[in-house]
């Protein structure tokens, strides 16, 4: 299991995970702490998921061939605990269905200007 701020780093990429926020408080993630120039970022309701919806999001604004060419991992994060469960544990069951806003953000970042010229 991955906690929040639990980084994994490889020279081409860095995934980072920002554990359970609100949407509307969530601020939003930029490469600048980084070495990397490009970052995108997932939301779901486990953390695999946000992983997963950041890989989609990467692989639909740069193309798959950039995704291979960074070699993320096909998995990555904790599918089995879910937001809900969270909620369930700190007794707010009740603020917690179908509409909550609480998700896992998790952060690809990596440099889409070195990747993209590798490509042309």
């Amino acid at each position: 299991m991955t906690a929040k701020g639990d980084i994994q780093s490889r020279d081409k990429y860095q995934i980072k995970s920002h554990g359970v926020d609100v949407e509307q408080y969530f601020p939003a993630a930029d490469a600048t702490s980084t070495s990397f120039d490009t970052t995108v970022t997932g939301i779901g309701s486990t953390e695999a998921e946000a992983y997963n919806s950041a890989v989609d999001q990467l692989a639909y604004g740069c193309g798959d061939a950039l995704v291979a060419e960074l070699g993320l991992p096909d998995f990555w994060g904790d599918e089995d605990r879910d937001v809900c469960e969270d909620c369930e544990s700190n007794g707010d069951v009740a603020g917690c269905d179908l509409e909550c806003e609480r998700h896992y953000y998790v952060d690809i970042c990596f440099n889409f200007q070195e990747e993209a010229e590798s490509h042309v």
